[in-house]
C-alpha cells in the first residue's frame, strides 16, 4: 500500500469515527444517563475514540463529561490506569488533563466543607404528623423515602392523611405494582433538603420500630451520622489519589494539601495562582533557613 493510499484511508477512518463519536455524544447529552455505572465502558471508549482519532469535538466531550457523576463515573474513568496508559496523542493528554482538575475542584471542595453540616431531607412541622402511619419517616431527617408494601383500599386513606404536604410539594406519593404484578405498594418521597449540623439532626435510626418491618424499604440504608463521616474519609482519599495526575504545569494549588494533612510545598493547591516572585523567595528563605544557600560574591 502506498503512503498516498494509507493517508487516504486515514483521513476516511478519521472522518467515520468522527461522525460516530459526535452523535454519540448527543444521544448521551440527550438521555442524560451522568450517574449510571453501567454507561462507564461506553464512555471510557468513547473518550480512547476522541482523544486519539477526533481532536476536534473533545471540547464536545468534555462539556458532557463534566455533568458525570464524580464518584459513580468521572473519578472511575480518570482513574483508570490503561486508558491513562493508551494517552500518548496530545488531544487525549489534553482532555484527560482537563477533566482531571474538574474532578479535583469538585473533591476539594467536597473536602473543605465543614464535616459536621449535612445536607438532610426535611419535612416542615413533621411533628404535627404524629397521628398517621409515617410519623417516624416523616421526622427523620436521615431518610428520603418510604416503601411500604400495603393492600391498595388503604390508599387512598394515606393520600388524604399527607394531602398538606402533597400540596406543599414537600413529599410525592405512589400506588404502585412493582413490575406490574403482584402486590401493592405505597411509596413516599421527600422533595426538599436543608443544611443541618449532624448534632441537631433528627433521627431515629437507631429506634426498632416499624423501621425493621419486612413489608418496609427505606432509602438511603444508611445513617446520615454514620454515611456523611464515610463520605468525608471516601472524599479525601480520592483527592489524595487524583492529585497523582494533575499536570505539572497547572497554574492552580490545592488546598487540599491542608485537608489531607500534607505541608510539601511541592503540591499544587486548587484555588488561587502563586506568583513566581513569592514562591521563589519562600523556597530560598527556607534554603537560607536549612543552611543550604552560599552567598557567591
Amino acid at each position: 500500500i502506498s503512503a498516498a493510499s494509507e493517508g487516504r484511508r486515514l483521513r476516511v477512518c478519521s472522518k467515520m469515527a468522527k461522525i460516530a463519536c459526535d452523535k454519540m455524544i448527543e444521544e448521551l447529552r440527550e438521555t442524560r444517563q451522568y450517574r449510571s455505572a453501567q454507561r462507564l465502558s461506553l464512555y471510557k471508549k468513547l473518550l480512547w475514540l476522541v482523544g486519539n482519532y477526533c481532536p476536534t469535538i473533545a471540547p464536545k466531550f468534555v462539556t458532557l463529561a463534566k455533568n458525570f457523576d464524580v464518584d459513580v463515573v468521572l473519578y472511575p474513568l480518570l482513574t483508570d490506569v490503561a486508558l491513562r496508559s493508551s494517552s500518548s496523542v496530545e488531544a487525549m493528554k489534553n482532555t484527560l488533563s482537563e477533566l482531571t482538575t474538574h474532578c479535583a475542584q469538585i473533591l476539594n471542595s467536597r473536602v473543605s466543607s465543614d464535616s459536621s453540616i449535612v445536607s438532610a431531607w426535611t419535612i416542615t412541622n413533621a411533628h404535627l404528623y404524629h397521628f398517621t402511619e409515617f410519623s417516624d419517616f416523616l421526622e427523620n431527617q436521615c431518610k428520603h423515602t418510604f416503601d411500604w408494601r400495603v393492600r391498595k383500599s388503604d390508599h387512598k386513606g394515606f393520600e388524604a392523611d399527607l394531602r398538606r404536604l402533597i400540596n406543599a410539594q414537600e413529599i410525592r406519593c405512589m400506588s404502585y405494582q412493582p413490575g406490574y404484578s403482584g402486590a401493592y405498594h405505597f411509596k413516599i418521597t421527600k422533595l426538599k433538603t436543608c443544611r443541618v449540623a449532624l448534632s441537631a439532626l433528627s433521627c431515629s435510626c437507631s429506634d426498632r420500630t416499624y423501621l425493621y418491618d419486612s413489608k418496609i424499604r427505606l432509602e438511603p440504608t444508611d445513617c446520615l451520622r454514620h454515611s456523611s463521616q464515610t463520605k468525608h474519609q471516601n472524599d479525601l482519599a480520592k483527592l489524595d489519589a487524583i492529585k497523582a495526575y494533575l499536570p505539572a504545569d497547572s497554574s492552580l494549588k490545592r488546598k487540599a494539601v491542608d485537608a489531607l494533612g500534607g505541608d510539601d510545598d511541592d503540591d499544587v493547591v486548587l484555588t488561587g495562582v502563586a506568583g513566581v516572585a513569592e514562591t521563589v523567595a519562600k523556597r530560598v528563605k527556607a534554603a537560607e533557613d536549612a543552611g543550604e544557600v552560599i552567598e557567591i560574591l
